[in-house]
């Protein structure tokens, strides 16, 4: 998780979040697992308004 704040479910702000199983939070309850979540808008969420967008694969790059 790329976070902006922590506080509990209703106030979880971040930008990209890897799920990798259900957890306490209403974001966190999907039909499969991983889920790739990231912020719309290209800035941060709040991840219980779903205000994001599900990714099928994440990449890593890294450029010297």
């Amino acid at each position: 998780m790329i976070s902006s704040a922590y506080g509990g479910c209703p106030k979880d702000i971040g930008y990209l979040a890897v799920i990798e199983k259900a957890g306490a939070c209403k974001w966190d309850k999907h039909a499969t697992f991983p889920q790739f979540l990231y912020a719309k808008d290209n800035t941060y969420t709040t991840w219980e308004e779903e205000n994001f967008d599900r990714a099928d694969y994440m990449a890593i790059f890294i450029s010297s």
